[in-house]
């Protein structure tokens, strides 16, 4: 809402899975370390694992709290 209201677009992170719950896989970016050691970014709509639990109607929050113990 806010970003279509004022044109704008929020970066926010979490480890809390009740934030995360609040939101669309098409808005979750997720950032994770390569075995290379560099970063990568995808979004939550493209990953295969978030797109399935969102189809099951799973919380996303599952995600948040299976990476967390890593």
């Amino acid at each position: 809402m806010l970003s279509s209201a004022w044109n704008r677009n929020i970066f926010m992170t979490t480890h809390q899975p009740c934030v995360v719950d609040a939101l669309a896989p098409e808005e979750v970016w997720m950032l994770e370390r390569g075995s290379d050691g560099f970063s990568f970014i995808s979004r939550g709509d493209e990953d295969p694992v978030v797109k399935a639990m969102a189809d099951e109607g799973l919380p996303l929050a599952l995600m948040v709290s299976d990476m967390n113990r890593r």
